[in-house]
């Protein structure tokens, strides 16, 4: 059917319904990618911060242990060095000796 005589018989009233409901389906559309970007970004910002997570609570396991070992060492008085020579440890003295700066 030709486009002219296709709407020959529509109303104006009729027209203006059709290009309003074809405005509204387009801004529709546009709506609903747009909410799916913004749970895309969201997710991936979720992993970001997952793996940001778990490589902080990794770093954190491991100056745990750092300073357990640095606890156990002051605590017993004794230093074995990686080359297998001991010293002896005063905590005491270390702590008088640090500078203040690293006492606050």
């Amino acid at each position: 059917m030709p486009e002219g005589k296709r709407f020959k018989g529509i109303s104006k009233k009729e027209e203006e319904y059709r290009r309003r409901r074809e405005r509204n389906n387009i801004a529709v559309r546009k709506s609903r990618q747009k909410a799916k970007q913004r749970i895309i970004q969201t997710q991936e910002r979720v992993m970001e911060l997952t793996d940001d997570n778990d490589r902080l609570r990794e770093k954190c396991e491991s100056l745990q242990k750092e300073l357990n070992i640095l606890k156990a060492i002051v605590n017993s008085g004794n230093f074995i060095a990686p080359d297998g020579a001991m010293y002896k440890v005063n905590a005491s003295q270390l702590i008088t000796d640090m500078p203040s700066s690293r006492l606050k």
